[in-house]
């Protein structure tokens, strides 16, 4: 062991040999006896043993003793979020991982979006300074939970005052924490609580190792409730001597500079062994105070920090196994240089990156000229007006009249040449990554995020004609024969042409999800959906609620109104109520009207159209008895479900509909295929596929949609009935309304004589036709009893459940399957339902269960919208 990890099979060995010795009355002494022919696993192990047993031995009667796959073994630390235990992990893998439990009352919605997009991003990290993070999920109490790699490590200052470390090594130890944050860095990920309690040292041969942990979860979770951490309305978690001034003031943009800030304060305090202000100085200040000090009061440099009345300054040398004169001498002039860059307190004045920080410590350490130099007079001058605003502004007036013109040419010409200084493309990266993550979904809840986006991107737009100027200058430099060549130009060129590049994107005219011009139409969506749906209908809206409720269908049903849908009326056919959800639909579109015979059409224009699935209590599934051969095992037992009322997407979503909220047509089969002559040509309203279930989880999560729950589809597909299919028990005689004789292929589209005729080598498994060979524009064939056009057959469907045994419970209310210590989910598939135009009747049947894998698109698979009936949720809350 070399770097600080262990094969598989010695973690294998180390998770068996720890195991056993915590279940002992000496877990110490029995590791230096087991590990006597493996003294390499002995220092792992007993770090292990003795932080488990300096944590609490038994456990909160309300904490469970297992979560999903993982057995809890015992606490290792608690905050306001949550707790973090020992916990054992058996299979697929053996191996001790750490596990932090959120706390029931934090598991809604947008938290646990959060949860899911910061796993997803952390998954894709790999690199030996960061913490693994191997799962993710919600116990069966609803609480969510982080599992990550267990680090058996010590905060990285106590690691070097135990050992005595000189500066050199704690430089190289932090060069080492740079390298793991810079990596987050270049993926968009910003740590924002970077403190030693979080860069924990494991021991290694080569004196120890450093792992990053808890990174990203800040971003995941705003809110505490733990004294030592601050959290502010548009800002995010951070420990207050660690914290960069932005994140204590008011603003929304925190981006990569604010880790260099809390990397500088780590670096302050491997060098003194004290911080630039304590935790304890502080928050004695109280709120307003502390973020007055963090945002404006200069700490001392770390040299004179040493000189200060309290400060151990004997102590700090002896502990990196120096003099106190050569402590001090050290700390003069590079070194307290480079940390007082890192922690100015406006972010465009310290290191652009983690690597420019990161490369003046190597220079140090290569007694190489650092970047970093004492505050010039101007800065020093710059800091003095700033402390006597007032004044300056006073004497300045009449001086700026003069000078106005002479001013504003040198600042364009000030603005053109450090441009680059000012504007890292990580900056760029991060706005993008917040337009495409954090504003969401499109709510009245986000109108202040977005307000504030926009404000930081117009600030942004009107520099790009600098940002071109600077990038035509380095173009010309690195034309010239002299400059050919030049590592640091051609680094300098690439980085400003990466900035040109994603201002320009910014600036497009053309809306998308990361741009102004997207995020302005979202907010004007969002700022309106109140007066659009709901103030505009009300005289609807009110007759709704009134009918509803005395319905029996309906159970007395009371139905609020709801943001982001319209009443259409009640469907004639099936006597439900249904809903438009203008957002869906082309911009100024007019409310559907039905036509003569009483259905509501659809053209490229429609956006969804929603039924109210009245409550009830179904027999879900089937068996031989009633499905006859075509049963599968895991459609039995037959067992009842009972539901709450929720909205259903009346037709499949469209390529049209998927073309407007995600600005891309993934389908196979889409408007201009080929299809040969004589053939149904593929339209607009032809349902999208070819999207994975994780796309179809995101997008429709960003307008408060989400796929129903395999029992909402059975049951909404039976549409009251009890038959292998909603008009009858066999598929080729179905009877009509009117009482004449029809066939499935009025109903719905599946593989049939016609398809196989008109195209050779075409599967025909039926003998009637339908008219077509792939999948038919949404709501070409008959309804259901429920008003569902296509629900046994076009495309199969997504489910939200993972595939799980009807034996396992159902969550209350919607049906959702829930996992069980003997049945857990393969995170990687989840539940489709009804046939496709290319199965036969058999694979289209109520209770047919298929596999959807998560992240694998097919032409064979679609998916149709759901919506809890409640108002629609705060996803701030």
């Amino acid at each position: 062991m070399t770097d600080g990890t262990l094969s598989d099979g010695a973690m294998r060995e180390l998770h068996s040999l720890v195991m056993a010795c915590l279940g002992t009355s000496d877990p110490e002494h029995e590791v230096l006896q087991r590990t006597a022919e493996r003294p390499d696993l002995r220092p792992l192990a007993l770090q292990i043993v003795r932080r488990a047993q300096a944590s609490p031995r038994t456990l909160d009667a309300g904490v469970p003793t297992c979560v999903g796959p993982f057995r809890i073994v015992r606490e290792l630390g608690a905050g306001g979020m949550g707790a973090v235990y020992l916990a054992e992990q058996t299979e697929p893998i053996a191996r001790i991982v750490a596990l932090k439990l959120v706390k029931l009352g934090m598991d809604t919605d947008a938290v646990l979006r959060r949860f899911d997009f910061e796993r997803q991003t952390l998954a894709r990290m790999n690199h030996d300074n960061i913490a693994r993070v191997f799962d993710a999920g919600r116990s069966e109490r609803g609480q969510p939970y982080f599992v990550m790699e267990y680090v058996p490590g010590v905060p990285i200052t106590k690691f070097a005052d135990a050992r005595g470390l000189g500066l050199a090594k704690r430089l190289h130890l932090l060069l080492s924490v740079c390298a793991g944050v810079q990596h987050a860095h270049q993926r968009g990920i910003v740590h924002r609580d970077l403190k030693p309690a979080n860069i924990l040292v494991v021991e290694s041969d080569d004196g120890g190792v450093p792992k990053i942990i808890d990174f990203g979860l800040a971003r995941a979770v705003e809110q505490t409730g733990d004294a030592t951490e601050l959290t502010m309305a548009g800002s995010v978690l951070g420990t207050p001597a660690y914290m960069s001034p932005e994140q204590a003031g008011a603003a929304d943009s925190v981006d990569t500079r604010a880790d260099v800030y809390a990397l500088g304060v780590v670096l302050y305090e491997l060098l003194t062994g004290e911080l630039p202000f304590s935790n304890a100085e502080l928050m004695s200040r109280g709120p307003d105070e502390m973020r007055r000090v963090i945002r404006e009061v200069e700490p001392p440099r770390p040299s004179r920090k040493l000189a200060q009345p309290g400060v151990d300054a004997a102590g700090a040398a002896a502990a990196r196994s120096m003099s106190l004169p050569a402590l001090n001498g050290a700390l003069q002039r590079e070194l307290d240089w480079v940390v007082m860059l890192a922690l100015r307190k406006e972010r465009e004045e310290r290191y652009a990156s983690v690597g420019e920080f990161a490369a003046d410590l190597r220079r140090y350490l290569n007694d190489e000229p650092v970047s970093a130099t004492a505050p010039s007079t101007i800065y020093r001058a710059r800091k003095l007006l700033r402390r006597y605003r007032v004044q300056a502004i006073a004497a300045a007036s009449v001086l700026l009249a003069l000078v106005g013109g002479l001013a504003a040419s040198l600042w364009f010409l000030f603005e053109a040449r450090f441009a680059k200084d000012r504007l890292d493309p990580l900056v760029l990266r991060a706005l993008e990554q917040e337009a495409a993550h954090e504003l969401w979904p499109v709510h009245p809840a986000r109108v202040v995020r977005m307000q504030r986006w926009l404000e930081r991107a117009e600030g942004l737009r009107q520099r790009l004609g600098l940002q071109r100027a600077y990038l035509a200058e380095l173009e010309a430099r690195a034309s010239g024969a002299a400059t050919v060549g030049d590592p640091l130009l051609v680094e300098q060129l690439r980085e400003q042409r990466q900035v040109v590049r994603a201002m320009v994107r910014l600036c497009d005219t053309a809306p998308t999800e990361t741009n102004i011009a997207g995020v302005s139409a979202r907010l004007r969506a969002a700022g309106s959906v109140q007066a659009r749906t709901v103030e505009a209908y009300a005289q609807q809206w009110q007759a709704a609620r009134t009918a509803i409720a005395r319905s029996e269908r309906y159970r007395g049903l009371d139905l609020p109104p709801q943001l982001g849908l319209v009443p259409l009326g009640v469907d004639p056919h099936s006597e439900l109520w249904e809903f438009y959800h203008p957002d869906s639909g082309a911009p100024d579109a007019p409310l559907p009207e039905r036509d003569a015979g009483g259905h509501v059409p659809m053209t490229e224009a429609s956006g969804l159209v929603f039924v109210l699935v009245p409550p009830g209590t179904f027999t879900m599934g089937a068996d031989r008895a009633h499905d006859g051969d075509a049963c599968e095992p895991d459609e039995a037992p037959r067992h009842e479900v009972a539901l709450e009322a929720f909205f259903l997407s009346k037709f499949e979503c469209t390529q049209a509909q998927w073309r407007r909220w995600a600005g891309t047509t993934p389908s196979l089969y889409r408007p201009g295929s080929k299809m040969p002559a004589g053939l149904p040509q593929i339209g607009w309203t032809n349902p999208v596929e070819s999207v994975t279930w994780d796309e179809v989880v995101a997008l429709t999560a960003r307008y408060c949609l989400e796929l129903p729950t395999e029992a909402q589809w059975e049951y909404a597909c039976r549409g009251g009935t009890t038959t292998r299919y909603a008009f009858g028990d066999d598929p080729a005689r179905v009877t009509s309304g009117s009482g004449s004789p029809l066939d499935m292929g009025h109903y719905d589209n599946i593989a049939d004589a016609f398809g196989a005729k008109a195209a050779s080598g075409w599967p025909a498994s039926e003998a009637w036709t339908d008219g077509h060979v792939v999948h038919a524009p949404v709501g070409t064939f008959l309804p259901n009893p429920f008003g569902l056009h296509d629900m046994h057959g076009n495309l199969r469907e997504m489910c939200r459940d993972p595939r799980l045994p009807y034996g396992n419970p159902v969550q209350p209310g919607d049906g959702l399957r829930l996992p069980t210590a003997d049945a857990s989910p393969d995170p990687g598939r989840r539940i489709g339902r009804g046939g496709c135009w290319q199965d036969d009747a058999m694979r289209a049947r109520c209770a047919d269960r298929q596999e959807v894998p998560v992240l694998i698109p097919s032409d064979l698979i679609g998916f149709r919208p759901a919506r809890q009936v409640r108002p629609w949720p705060d996803p701030l809350q």
